[in-house]
């Protein structure tokens, strides 16, 4: 049981990590990408 509950707590905020991961590399380039709209 206790080594279940700490996979699935791990497991938990692994892919938590990971989508934040991808939401934070998506928002960087949608940034640069309207960021050198703007400067062109």
């Amino acid at each position: 049981m206790g080594a279940l509950a700490f996979y699935t707590v791990t497991g938990i905020i692994y892919s938590e990590s990971v989508l934040a991961i991808i939401h934070f590399i998506l928002a960087a380039e949608r940034l640069s990408i309207g960021f050198e709209t703007f400067v062109r």
